[in-house]
């Protein structure tokens, strides 16, 4: 054959291989392991550890319906929160949408699930350093897409007690009757 038609023939079977990588999604793509690591969650949390803000995660601290919060360490070794949203719950498409039209901090809410998530990442990760500067709360230190890095609140990988599951007691005058 001809140059001109090996190099016709070589373009036309690139051309093919370019567009069916992109009609076909492969099943690897959808996967998620634990509810919350899918392909682009994973890439995330590759892209914190490249950038030095995580050296590792270590386990599961808490499991909810909208995310996951795994105990990981900082660089320096220091205990460190991971907060995970759930890219693949529909929970954020029933009623957080509304939160985030609300917020003039946030214009031209996205309407795909994983977009919302990630601004409803950077919601929590906004509201957590307004509200630090009044109480005492976890402080946010990164966030990238629907992960956050939050300060560690607890000792050698057990997270403190939540107050409801702090016994207290109650002062004597309370009881007293005068």
């Amino acid at each position: 054959m001809s140059d001109k038609v090996d190099e016709k023939l070589r373009k036309r079977e690139e051309r093919y291989d370019r567009e069916r990588r992109v009609r076909i999604k492969s099943s690897e793509d959808l996967e998620t392991l634990e509810e919350v690591f899918d392909k682009r969650t994973l890439l995330t949390i590759l892209k914190i550890l490249n950038i030095g803000k995580l050296r590792e995660i270590t386990g599961v601290l808490k499991a909810g319906k909208e995310s996951r919060v795994y105990h990981g360490l900082d660089p320096q070794g220091k205990e460190v929160a991971v907060k995970i949203f759930l890219t693949s719950s529909n929970i954020f498409r029933q009623g957080r949408l509304k939160y985030i039209l609300g917020d003039p901090r946030f214009k031209d809410v996205p309407h795909d699930t994983r977009s919302l998530v990630d601004m409803w990442a950077l919601k929590e990760y906004k509201n957590l350093e307004l509200a630090g500067q009044a109480i005492t709360v976890p402080a946010p230190i990164y966030v990238e897409k629907n992960v956050i890095l939050l300060e560690f609140i607890g000792k050698e990988g057990k997270s403190a007690p939540h107050l409801r599951e702090v016994p207290l007691e109650a002062p004597a005058a309370w009881y007293k009757k005068t």
